[in-house]
């Protein structure tokens, strides 16, 4: 048995041996402690640094975007503010320099249309599948600009026929460049933002839309203010100016978009889900057409031995909405005509304000200032009060409601065109001719034949006579110095006719000319110059008489034969305004004091008569109206434009919304293709409907309104067939 005492002598050894053990634990902690402590100083310092380092890193990322999306900003403005400054100018171009005729002109304007908004899946094909966002932008850019040049230059004034080639040749070249690039560019900005930088590319969509709208009011000002405010060539007008002023801003906007190319991000192309989308609907038609099994469910599904289920869904989706779309196109039909037909009606209406005359092309500002206004009152006021009575509130109701407004607008536009047709001038029975006969001279003349009527000095009357039949036309003078009458017989072979009695040296001398009724679809007033005075007119000296006002028209006589004092000019387009007349003294110099003002007014056309005799003391000057100016004033298009731009905001703002909540995710960037399909539909719509000819204008809106109101039923009955689709947020 052990003593107690050697146990208790084990126990206190064990205790201390213990006690070492745990001091040493301690120390070796203490240690440890000590060296984690080292180890995690060293990496705050390394985790300080390193922060650093990502600072910079972000902060010279960010500036290297923030420059990449100026660039890409500043290459959008441009590009915008030059399609669109070409497309406010470009009808009232093709018919008053190219002399194409309304119908024609309204072909050509929506044909570049259609082109500009068919040729985006184009773009996105070549862009996605083998060049890459830059240079498809880059080499569709070159090609772009190169038909802005042939624009500019068919505008130079030369023979008719190269002027048309050149400016259509031009003309189909810009569509395209301008159609190419449209898909390109925003998603090529959306390419510059990396994971984490959502809140900069969401700034950025919303600068780069501010900046196309931008460029499109800016625009829509300024070409028309450079094409009417500025003369050049002799010509009332200056197309070539405003060419030449916004393709140079496009082209600063290309070397815009070259400029920013080493700050850019560039992905590779990774395929056209376009090209996917067709391959499979190709795949699925043709394996359906050669199956012999049992019938599948959906046609879609024959497709599925080779194509991703989910694709296959969302084409199914795709083809829901494009069914949906069919009877969209009408809407664009109207919508677009106002930068076609409607220009076209405000030529035919007074532009005068204050003495100041509007361009009718001027009034399509009133779209994009419509719209910015209306957008938040429909979307804080109008649609809460509608969704409060149970009224629109649904996507497919307020687009139907959209484009029963733009049908409303052409009926009002009909109705504006019958009060514009009520002043135009009467025309003479197809068997019969007019003629205006004019007395240029102090003398009182009676009229033997055909028929006998009295004429005042410096008085006219218009006659209607028997059409292709030859008349003898007999004066005689009195309270004058001539004595002896004068006659001439007319072959009323025209269906206008101007004649004009004057007095030189003692006698009567009559001249009479072919006259034409009509009115210059830019709206334009025009004149001719009937003058008998005492400076003769020469081949050697080529003098002119000056019209001096906003502009300055030089009006040779070169229809007349010389050497002469008496004679008739052609017809000339002026602006609207008031000039003064002066008579030449030389071929470069012209008589100190004007002979007389004359106001012209939108729409007018004039026949003015100069007498200026020294021998008789006259000299004076009147003139005679052949066709009244126009009355009803362009104002009265406001209330269709207000109903127009109403109709957009519920048709159009709602419609791009219900695209995208309804595309599926993989096929978002199809559907906004297929949007812009419809508005390319739209035009082609407007080019075959055209071939179709009216009596009047207001008949052929009326039957554009019923067409929209036939559509927007058809519409109406497909959306309530149509069920609403809901996607997960994660998709």
């Amino acid at each position: 048995m052990p003593d107690e005492s050697e146990e208790t002598q084990d126990a206190d050894e064990t205790k201390e041996s213990e006690k070492e053990e745990k001091k040493k634990e301690k120390k070796e902690k203490k240690k440890k402690d000590k060296e984690k402590a080292k180890q995690d100083k060293k990496k705050e310092k390394q985790d300080k640094e390193k922060g650093k380092d990502d600072e910079t890193k972000t902060d010279q990322n960010t500036i290297s975007r923030g420059k990449a999306v100026t660039f890409l900003i500043a290459t959008e403005f441009c590009e915008r503010l030059y399609f669109h400054g070409i497309r406010v100018i470009l009808f009232i171009y093709l018919s008053s320099e190219l002399s194409f005729s309304k119908n024609v002109g309204t072909r050509i304007f929506h044909g570049f249309l259609g082109v500009a908004y068919s040729t985006p899946i184009i773009g996105a094909i070549i862009s996605d599948s083998w060049l890459g966002k830059f240079r498809t932008i880059l080499y569709i850019y070159v090609v772009y600009i190169s038909g802005n040049i042939l624009m500019t230059i068919g505008s130079a004034p030369n023979k008719l026929i190269v002027m048309r080639v050149v400016s259509l040749v031009g003309l189909f070249i810009t569509s395209i460049g301008s159609g190419c690039t449209k898909p390109c560019s925003s998603a090529f900005g959306g390419d510059q933002f990396i994971k984490g930088q959502e809140k900069m590319r969401l700034h950025f969509f919303s600068a780069f839309y501010f900046a196309t709208k931008c460029g499109n009011l800016i625009g829509t000002i300024i070409t028309p203010f450079l094409k009417g405010d500025v003369n050049c060539f002799n010509k009332s007008g200056c197309f070539p100016l405003a060419f030449i002023v916004i393709t140079l801003i496009n082209i600063f906007g290309m070397f815009m978009f070259f400029m920013g190319s080493t700050f850019y991000i560039k992905r590779r192309p990774e395929g056209s889900i376009i090209i996917s989308v067709l391959q499979c609907i190709y795949y699925a038609l043709h394996t359906k057409a050669t199956h012999e099994g049992k019938p599948k469910l959906h046609w879609l599904d024959y497709a599925e031995d080779r194509f991703d289920k989910k694709l296959i869904r969302d084409i199914k989706c795709f083809i829901r909405l494009l069914f949906l779309y069919v009877p969209l196109p009408i809407f664009w039909a109207l919508f677009l005509q106002k930068g076609s037909r409607w220009v076209y009606q405000g030529t035919k209406m007074n532009t005068e304000v204050k003495s100041y005359f509007i361009n009718p092309e001027h009034m399509q500002l009133l779209n994009p200032l419509l719209v910015i206004l209306m957008i938040p009152l429909f979307d804080w006021v109008i649609y809460p009060l509608l969704k409060k009575r149970g009224i629109c509130e649904t996507p497919l109701q307020r687009m139907t409601v959209g484009g029963l407004l733009c049908a409303l607008s052409f009926m009002i536009a009909a109705g504006v065109e019958i009060e514009i047709g009520r002043g135009m001038p009467e025309l003479p029975m197809e068997s019969q001719s007019r003629m205006h006969v004019i007395n240029n001279s102090p003398c009182h003349l009676q009229m033997k034949s055909p028929i006998v009527s009295n004429l005042t000095a410096f008085g006219q009357i218009t006659l209607d006579v028997l059409k292709a039949q030859v008349t003898t036309w007999r004066f005689i003078p009195g309270e004058c110095v001539a004595t002896s009458s004068q006659e001439i017989p007319v072959n009323a072979s025209e269906t206008f006719l101007v004649m004009m009695v004057t007095i030189v040296e003692d006698e009567l001398k009559i001249i009479h000319s072919n006259d034409s009724h009509l009115k210059l679809i830019n709206g334009y007033p025009r004149m001719r110059l009937l003058f008998s005075i005492d400076y003769e007119f020469v081949e050697s000296e080529n003098a002119s008489f000056l019209f001096r006002g906003e502009q300055s028209l030089y009006l040779f006589p070169d229809k007349m034969e010389r050497p002469g004092t008496i004679g008739m000019t052609e017809y000339c387009a002026l602006e609207p305004g008031i000039y003064e007349v002066f008579l030449p003294v030389n071929g470069t110099h012209y008589e100190d004091e004007p002979l007389g003002k004359l106001k012209l007014s939108s729409g007018g056309s004039y026949s003015v008569f100069i007498f200026q005799r020294d021998l008789l003391n006259v000299s004076t000057m009147h003139n005679m109206e052949t066709i009244s100016p126009n009355t009803l004033h362009l104002f009265w298009q406001v209330p269709q434009y207000i109903v127009l731009t109403a109709g957009e905001v519920m048709f159009t703002v709602t419609g791009l919304e219900f695209s995208y909540s309804q595309a599926p995710v993989s096929l978002k960037s199809v559907v906004q293709a297929l949007w812009l399909l419809c508005n390319a539909l739209g035009n082609v719509l407007i080019i075959l409907l055209n071939f179709i000819t009216f009596t009047y204008d207001s008949t052929e809106f009326f039957m554009y309104a019923a067409l929209m109101i036939f559509s927007m039923f058809s519409f109406a009955l497909l959306g309530c067939c149509y069920r609403y689709v809901r996607y997960e947020e994660k998709e």
